[in-house]
């Protein structure tokens, strides 16, 4: 059973990185996004909660690595989405 704080705040894909360079948080533009883009790893990608990263739970730190790998930088060494599907029925079985 995964038991979740009721009190975390929900944050958005990329929520805190536009904060902090004092972009659109609301409404970014694609030039805003872009300068996202261009941020060092792993501030380019969507940030992890840490709770989970440091989660003892088999599934979520599968659901994690098959997320690192659909981020990977280089495009030729992210999975294809037949293989994020494998492995998330692997997860249901």
């Amino acid at each position: 059973m995964i038991i979740l704080d009721l009190n975390d705040v929900y944050i958005q894909p990329f929520e805190s990185q536009l904060i902090e360079n004092n972009l659109n948080m609301t409404n970014p533009t694609v030039n805003d996004m872009l300068k996202i883009m261009l941020l060092p790893v792993p501030l380019n990608r969507p940030l992890i909660n840490p709770l989970w990263i440091n989660s003892n739970r088999s599934c979520i730190n599968s659901i994690i690595s098959i997320m690192d790998a659909c981020w990977c930088q280089d495009p030729d060494g992210r999975i294809a989405s037949a293989t994020v599907l494998h492995r998330i029925q692997k997860l249901t079985n």
